[in-house]
């Protein structure tokens, strides 16, 4: 995939909305799907799971007949939802979905600044991002989180035409968190103050239609509330390394490994767990 049509590439999004003022356009509605599938595995745990991975997302573009030379199109996109789910084919019960990951936005848009040579700014703001996950490793039975608003912004300049140095820094904040605990500690719920992530890394593009992306990145969440009734801090914390080859532009590999935190005061500690996923999506 080439950084110079698809900025979307180090964002790590199915789709990028950019923003800006058509004189003269039309609406172009599109639909993106994503789905894939490999292995997922806690490396601690001993066990290799099945991975399964989807996306959707909807917009409606703007098709300018008067183009900015310098502005993306506008794009709002009205849903986007992606996800991770590891199946344990050897458990039955609860324990045969040791880990969820589930993403959704469901209005985002972005302003972008892009240059004659590619490289290029943006900015993407994110109305109520929410997560919903699950990974028995860190003994979170079911995690959910909301915030009021996110915000991403990023850049891209290309050292050369085949290789693009990128890097993004996101925050959301002011919402809800609730974790509850596969042990006896209970359930933790309360505000979600604030939650960060950075990532940066390279794009080298060999042809037309093959380019690979190094990424290494990570974030944390700040969250005051309350676990067995008793005041507590509670933070999910988490840093990658992540590669992944785009071929012919419908078609991702991906490997991704990491290590990641569910940690909270009130006596409880932390738990980590490491964590490998290695597969490959088409997009349509």
């Amino acid at each position: 995939m080439n950084l110079k049509n698809r900025l979307s590439a180090f964002a790590g999004l199915a789709l990028v909305a950019c923003l800006a003022a058509a004189p003269q356009s039309k609406a172009v509605d599109s639909h993106m799907f994503e789905i894939g599938t490999g292995m997922e595995s806690a490396l601690s745990e001993g066990g290799v799971n099945v991975l399964l991975r989807f996306g959707y997302g909807y917009s409606r573009m703007q098709d300018e007949t008067d183009p900015d030379p310098i502005m993306g199109p506008e794009q709002l996109v009205w849903a986007h939802i992606s996800g991770d789910l590891a199946i344990d084919p050897t458990a039955t019960g609860a324990a045969a979905l040791p880990m969820i990951d589930i993403k959704i936005i469901p209005v985002h848009n972005s302003l972008s600044i892009i240059r004659d040579n590619g490289d290029a700014v943006f900015a993407d703001l994110q109305v109520l991002p929410m997560n919903v996950g699950r990974d028995i490793r860190l003994d979170q039975n079911v995690s959910f989180k909301v915030s009021v608003v996110g915000l991403q912004v990023g850049l891209v300049q290309y050292k050369t035409d085949q290789i693009a140095l990128f890097a993004q820094v996101a925050a959301d904040a002011l919402g809800y968190k609730l974790v509850d605990m596969v042990s006896d500690a209970g359930m933790y719920h309360g505000g979600r103050v604030l939650g960060t992530a950075l990532e940066g890394g390279a794009q080298f593009t060999i042809t037309e239609n093959f380019s690979i992306r190094i990424a290494l990145g990570g974030s944390a969440d700040l969250n005051l509330g309350t676990l067995n009734s008793a005041f507590a801090v509670q933070s999910d914390l988490d840093a990658y390394l992540a590669v992944r080859a785009d071929i012919a532009r419908f078609i991702q590999v991906f490997l991704k490994g990491g290590i990641n935190a569910n940690c909270a005061s009130a006596g409880y500690g932390c738990d980590y767990a490491p964590q490998l996923m290695l597969g490959a999506t088409i997009l349509f």
